[in-house]
């Protein structure tokens, strides 16, 4: 029997739904992990009403004090993997105690889940990294996890992909991240940071909704931590990308900036780069696998790091597509890191 034959059982059937590059690294995670039987018997101990001290006493003495990962399940046919979502309530107490650097959840994780980690990040004085992904957080989950980072807490990667956010989601976050200062990068993946909720039953859509984006483009201007933010695949398009546009010279702390999958145009495209002429941080703006983009673009990109080196600006890398031929697609500038980068596929 071959390794991931022999690893599939130890997987939730939903976690194989996932998209390939997050199974590929749900696969290897576990790969990696020291004596899969201590989780199995730390879910046990959550899932059957082991209390916080049993679970603190279980994981300093199994050695699980740096990185833990877990499967919420849903219950029914799923819940023979994995923790429940009261069995995650549990452990988070737990957590709280542990000297934990990175959480990785996914799954069932749901409001009421991460309203629950939350409380234990709020304080913690390790935990360097939150990652949930593939989990329906939703607004609520959201909202509990702007509070801890309000509160200035630790953490300094937070990754919320794919876990439902909506518009009602991302405006506590932008809000909390006005006011905090240690969080240095945000991944929100996913999430339809544009949609709206679903106010009656009969709805059979999502409006489209841009106040998160405005929100977040208010609190970059004055947050002075944030580094790194991945806002791909949320339909964000040309009208996002035109507000985007005010944070690249309104912030002067945002490093790398990731746009993939959001339908953005080359009107969207070429005002974003109209704007790196005065922005002094970025050093990556990603927007690859967008709409089909003109070649206009790259005369825009030409002209833009010409300035660049003019005023003495950092090196800084451009990733997009366009309909040029493939023979032309590696585009450089003369300026010694300033470059224009199409994918080659």
């Amino acid at each position: 029997m071959g390794p991931w034959r022999a690893l599939r059982p130890r997987l939730a059937p939903s976690a194989w739904a996932l998209p390939t590059a997050l199974r590929c690294s749900t696969l290897a995670a576990h790969v990696d992990r020291p004596a899969p039987n201590k989780y199995v018997q730390l879910e046990s101990l959550a899932n059957d009403g082991a209390s916080p001290d049993a679970m603190f006493e279980f994981m300093s003495e199994q050695l699980i004090t740096s990185r833990l990962e877990l499967y919420v399940h849903a219950g029914g046919e799923d819940a023979a993997y994995g923790v429940s979502e009261a069995g995650l309530a549990r452990l988070a107490r737990a957590v709280e105690r542990l000297p934990l650097q990175e959480l990785v959840l996914y799954g069932a994780v749901g409001g009421e889940g991460a309203a629950a980690v939350a409380a234990a990040v709020r304080h913690h004085p390790h935990l360097r990294r939150l990652c949930i992904f593939n989990a329906q957080v939703g607004p609520q989950g959201a909202a509990a996890l702007a509070d801890a980072l309000s509160a200035n807490c630790e953490l300094s990667h937070l990754e919320l992909s794919y876990c439902g956010l909506l518009v009602d989601g991302l405006l506590p976050l932008a809000e909390a991240l006005r006011s905090n200062t240690k969080l240095e990068a945000l991944d929100l993946r996913a999430s339809e940071l544009c949609r709206t909720p679903l106010t009656h039953a009969s709805d059979e859509k999502h409006h489209v909704s841009y106040d998160g984006i405005a929100s977040l483009v208010e609190a970059l201007s004055v947050n002075k931590g944030l580094q790194n933010l991945n806002l791909s695949q949320n339909e964000i398009g040309c009208a996002g990308a035109k507000l985007l546009e005010q944070c690249l010279t309104r912030n002067d702390a945002l490093q790398v900036l990731t746009l993939r999958l959001n339908s953005i145009d080359t009107e969207g495209a070429v005002a974003l780069a109209e704007r790196l002429v005065d922005n002094t941080s970025l050093t990556r703006l990603d927007l690859r696998d967008n709409k089909e983009l003109s070649p206009s673009l790259l005369n825009v990109l030409q002209e833009v790091f010409k300035r660049r080196k003019e005023l003495g600006r950092p090196p800084l890398a451009v990733l997009h597509d366009t309909n040029i031929p493939r023979r032309s697609k590696k585009i450089r500038n003369k300026t010694k890191g300033d470059r224009a980068l199409p994918d080659e596929g």
